[in-house]
Order: C-alpha cells, then structure tokens, then sequence
C-alpha cells in the first residue's frame, strides 16, 4: 500500500507539472541598463592608482611629529604622540624582496599613500559632557620614550576637568 502510495503520488505531481505549471519567464535584459552599467565606475582598491594630490613621504611624517620609540628583536617603529596613534612598525627580519635591503612595513602614517595605522578612542555614556582624547590629542610621556620588552611606556593627558587619563 505505501509503494502504490508514492507511485500514485509522483504521478499526480508530474501530471500536474507538466499540464498546470506555467512556463518559465526569460527574463530580457535591458542593453541600456548594461551600458549604463559599464559606464558607471565604481570604487576600487588598487595599489597601483595614486589618488593622493599632495603626497608627503612616510619619513617626512614620521620626522615632523613628536614619538616614542618601539623596539624588540623583531619589529622595530615608533608611536606618535599626536593622538597616540601606532602608525609606524617595520619588520627586522623580513625583507620586501629576496635578498633585497628594504624591510617589510607593517603600518604607515595618515596622510601617507598607504596609511595603515592603529587608532583607539574612548567614548562618554548618558548626558556626561565629559573631555575626551581624540585624534589630534597631545599625549606626554611619563618616564620612557623607548618602548621594549623590558620598558613599558606611560602615555598621559589631562582634560584639565579633573580627569587624566593614561
């Protein structure tokens, strides 16, 4: 009885399939839609396109703002103080090509071609008007400029509110 259950079964959903069912719709695509399409660019991330007009070197940033250095035996780089943003980390030990002199970089500064950089921020809760770091902040250094294994660094900033952050 269940064999001719299903038997009887697939024979009304074929039947009804083939007699019921409308035909598939093909869907006709628009030829100005697809040029419309073509002529619209879109966005890309492409290494090879400059899009900065007033390029400053990643050297000439790292030298005009204040930093602490990073250093252990593999990376070495700095931290900028303007907003406590790590934007500088070069690998010691690799190398950008076989047996070439220029090492791997990690990070690079705003406003550089290939900025790359590591941002932290904090943020008030409720109706608090409190003064927070942002990203042009001045941080100061409490103790070590050189950041190692073996040397923390403290980095300070008064909002002049009371609160100091660090």
């Amino acid at each position: 009885n269940v064999l001719i259950a299903i038997v009887l079964s697939s024979l009304v959903l074929v039947i009804w399939a083939t007699l019921f069912q409308p035909p598939p719709v093909e869907r006709k695509v628009d030829e100005q839609q697809i040029t419309k399409n073509e002529e619209t660019e879109s966005p890309s991330v492409d290494e090879n396109q400059e899009s900065v007009v007033n390029e400053i070197t990643r050297d000439e940033i790292i030298s005009s703002t204040k930093r602490i250095k990073i250093e252990n035996q593999n990376i070495e780089g700095s931290i900028s103080l303007q907003g406590a943003v790590i934007d500088d980390v070069v690998f010691k030990n690799y190398n950008k090509t076989l047996n070439g002199k220029n090492k791997m970089v990690l990070l690079n500064p705003k406003n550089s071609s290939k900025e790359y950089f590591i941002e932290t921020g904090w943020a008030a809760g409720g109706n608090e008007k409190t003064k927070l770091p942002l990203v042009n902040t001045i941080w100061k250094t409490v103790g070590n400029n050189v950041l190692t294994p073996n040397n923390p660094v403290i980095l300070q900033w008064d909002n002049e509110e009371g609160l100091i952050f660090t």
